[in-house]
């Protein structure tokens, strides 16, 4: 499926320490493609339930109504899931894709996210967290 993507895109970048970091997923996007409002790197195993922390959770909410893209770096896809749900109850829409997914990867800067991302993508489940983040695009 082709997302198209407005010049200079609003994001909120959400990584977690145990998959993607924040940081590591905003220097790979290209120059000009996004402005980045928030990035933050989340610690799943150390929340309460592998919830979002309460300063993303208002950041995100701050930001709704706005067209914003949500990129997470979940290391599963039961995280990605999670994180999906308590995103969409923070306000924001169905924009939300994980840095693996293939959409994505059109903001980034390809050698970048190998140098950066590709070992990671060999270990996650990549599949499934697409399949599982299709799914919940498509519920909601």
């Amino acid at each position: 499926m082709m997302i198209m993507f407005q010049a200079n895109q609003k994001v909120i970048i959400i990584g977690e320490r145990e998959g993607v970091p924040a940081p590591t997923i905003q220097d790979c996007i290209i120059d000009g493609k996004c402005q980045v409002l928030y990035a933050v790197t989340e610690c799943a195993v150390g929340s309460v339930a592998g919830s979002l922390d309460e300063m993303t959770l208002q950041k995100v909410a701050a930001a709704a109504g706005q067209d914003l893209l949500v990129i997470l770096g979940s290391a599963n896809g039961d995280m990605a899931v999670q994180a999906f749900g308590e995103i969409m109850k923070a306000g924001q829409t169905k924009n939300i894709y994980h840095v693996c997914e293939q959409p994505i990867k059109e903001l980034l800067e390809m050698d970048k996210y190998e140098e950066e991302i590709g070992m990671m993508e060999m270990i996650l489940d990549v599949a499934d967290i697409t399949e599982q983040l299709e799914r919940m695009r498509s519920e909601n």
